[in-house]
């Protein structure tokens, strides 16, 4: 094939499968534009749904847009692939990466409510009662 058909090839295929690769509104934070990029979403059901996440907080699933007033399952389904629900803030660190060492680990005033299951300096898990000492047997 010669490069201008090649070109002409690859535009094609692009274009073909453009809509797979734009990523997802994800409704919990969306303005006001990005909703009403979406198919069958204009201004005014971009405010409702604005509005409705204002007064209710954030969308667990895709499925509660259904509780926006003018938003029936059939728009849902022309809606589904394309919108997301993650979290408003956009993620955060999981809570055991937020705390200390300490916190995580205990400390040695912590020891009898740590009982049970212990990894020792070798990394070798071992069984404790409640004072740290390790249990007799296998």
């Amino acid at each position: 094939m010669a490069g201008t058909q090649w070109q002409t090839l690859l535009l094609w295929l692009a274009l073909l499968f453009s809509p797979w690769a734009s990523a997802a509104v994800n409704i919990n934070t969306a303005d006001g534009g990005a909703l009403d990029s979406l198919p069958g979403i204009g201004p005014a059901k971009a405010q409702a749904i604005i509005a409705y996440r204002q007064a209710h907080g954030p969308f667990a699933q895709v499925e509660d847009l259904r509780q926006v007033p003018g938003i029936g399952p059939k728009l849902l389904e022309r809606l589904r692939g394309q919108v997301t629900v993650e979290p408003a803030s956009g993620g955060g660190a999981p809570l055991a990466a937020t705390r200390s060492a300490a916190q995580r680990c205990g400390t040695r005033e912590d020891k009898p409510r740590l009982a049970g299951v212990i990894r020792d300096s070798a990394g070798h898990v071992r069984r404790v009662d409640q004072h740290g000492h390790p249990f007799p047997g296998p």
